[in-house]
């Protein structure tokens, strides 16, 4: 028989190996679910923000709410309409007014029916205690409400800027954009981007009041462009996802090494 004073030899002298073995395999399972449920995660809090370039109070406030915000919040979409510059945005505020009483003050933000905030201080001081008590939110619009990720861009009015993630899609021109293109705009504001399939622009400057934001990429998406920074590469996520396999595998390999060796000794000494 197999002694169990043998058995604890067998057990010491491969501790080391089956210790390296669970440890790759437990520190690979979470990298994978890591990654799973990012990819799930589709929730997304959208908010309506108006804004002004020249207004002294929208240039504190502003920095805040499109720069910091969505890169702080990653599933954070902000709908801007600029009403000073864009005069056929200016109506939008009266009739947001009409529809839901929300003021016609700017910097405004409109979270939901009954919850907007108004004017510098309101924002900054308040807009992430709102942020963090939500999960989800969707997009306030004249005509009802709707998640981002159900949002017809088409019915956006006026010339809307959307920012989430650091990036920004800005509307260039009138027309519409269909069902695969849509889904594909939306996806670019969150989705690790191939440039090689883009259609490549050259980046312009984005105006906020008192700033310009100046981004090194830009590309053109139906009738709206797209501007981000540097992108994570797609190799990332790969890698990711081929070193999630090969802990596992290496793991298992060795436990199973291990037994074989087990089974093999045991024979060996009946």
């Amino acid at each position: 028989m197999f002694h169990s004073t043998r058995y604890c030899d067998f057990m010491k002298k491969y501790k080391i190996l089956i210790l390296v073995a669970f440890i790759l395999i437990i520190f690979s399972i979470p990298q994978g679910f890591a990654q799973t449920n990012e990819n799930q995660s589709n929730e997304k809090i959208c908010l309506i923000y108006f804004t002004g370039i020249g207004c002294p109070h929208c240039a504190k406030a502003d920095p805040v709410v499109l720069e910091e915000l969505p890169k702080e919040y990653k599933n954070l979409v902000i709908i801007e309409y600029e009403i000073y510059q864009q005069r056929d945005n200016a109506p939008l505020i009266l009739k947001y007014n009409d529809k839901y009483n929300t003021g016609t003050g700017i910097p405004l933000i409109i979270i939901d029916n009954d919850t907007k905030l108004i004017g510098d201080n309101p924002i900054i001081d308040n807009i992430r205690k709102k942020l963090d008590a939500i999960s989800e939110n969707n997009c306030l619009l004249l005509n009802g409400s709707v998640s981002f990720n159900d949002l017809d861009l088409n019915i956006l009015p006026g010339h809307p800027k959307i920012w989430s993630n650091g990036r920004v899609l800005i509307k260039y021109k009138d027309s519409d954009t269909n069902l695969e293109m849509q889904n594909f705009v939306k996806k670019s504001l969150f989705e690790c981007l191939d440039d090689k399939k883009l259609n490549e622009t050259t980046p312009q400057a984005v105006h906020l009041s008192g700033k310009d934001i100046k981004f090194s990429k830009a590309a053109e998406m139906g009738p709206w462009i797209l501007e981000y920074g540097e992108e994570c590469k797609n190799e990332n996520k790969k890698f990711s996802g081929i070193n999630y396999s090969i802990g596992i595998i290496t793991g298992l390999l060795v436990i199973g090494a291990i037994i074989v060796v087990f089974i093999k000794k045991r024979g060996e000494n009946k």
